[in-house]
């Protein structure tokens, strides 16, 4: 099974959202703080509307310039050995049509007390001029506040956490191959509550539930974007039928 190892998408940078932390953009931060809310474009229709994501991608920026370079977490390195260890997928440079894979750690503001972090493959393939994208993201255990990522981590969390990132990645490849050979099919439906999923305001979303191992929540989501595939840790959501 072939794959070209590719950057994340920068289009990933042009909304009020999200930003890279480091310049090989495999590092991209989230965060929906500023702004009144769902409530500004109810009171003011279009124009608040505009406003509030103004806000809101003013403290994204304001943000990734404060954490920009604080993790030392070589996450290029990481995706690239937990692939060595399968022997089945092959790097391909030449081929348009392999896999595109685009490995990130995901950080993610809930507060300014709580940004989480999670190892995330986009999956980009391109059959008969059709695109489809698939994302695969692993919560990891680590929570740490704005102000003790600025302050820069000690030697001992980022190893912590690059053992995390790569241990996300191994359950990544695992279940991309099982997606791949057709095995990985959810079927049971349900209603999850995260915010991790949707920080800020929690808005309930519909999948599918899956068995994702001791203490994890598995949850797959399908919207005409892409189809996301979560596991998460087995506190930080709850599911409903």
């Amino acid at each position: 099974m072939r794959y070209t190892l590719t950057s994340f998408p920068e289009s990933y940078e042009s909304d009020e959202l999200r930003r890279f932390l480091d310049d090989k953009r495999s590092i991209l931060y989230m965060q929906n703080q500023g702004g009144g809310g769902v409530a500004v474009g109810l009171l003011f229709g279009a124009l608040g509307a505009l406003a509030n994501a103004e806000m809101i991608k003013k403290q994204t920026t304001q943000d990734a310039e404060a954490l920009k370079g604080k993790l030392s977490v070589d996450v290029n390195q990481l995706f690239k050995a937990t692939l060595a260890s399968v022997p089945s997928l092959m790097p391909e440079q030449s081929d348009a049509s392999a896999p595109r894979f685009s490995p990130v750690l995901y950080v993610e503001k809930i507060d300014d007390d709580h940004i989480r972090f999670a190892s995330l493959l986009y999956v980009s393939n391109e059959v008969s001029g059709k695109k489809s994208v698939r994302q695969y993201i692993y919560e990891l255990p680590e929570s740490y506040s704005k102000s003790e990522l600025q302050s820069g981590l000690t030697t001992d969390q980022t190893t912590r956490l690059g053992a995390d990132t790569q241990e996300g990645f191994k359950w990544i490849v695992s279940t991309y191959l099982s997606d791949q050979a057709g095995t990985f099919n959810p079927q049971e439906k349900g209603v999850i509550h995260s915010d991790f999923l949707t920080p800020r305001i929690q808005i309930p979303l519909n999948g599918y539930r899956f068995d994702a191992g001791s203490d994890r929540i598995g949850f797959a989501t399908v919207t005409r974007v892409a189809t996301t595939i979560y596991s998460l840790p087995a506190d930080a959501a709850t599911i409903t039928n």
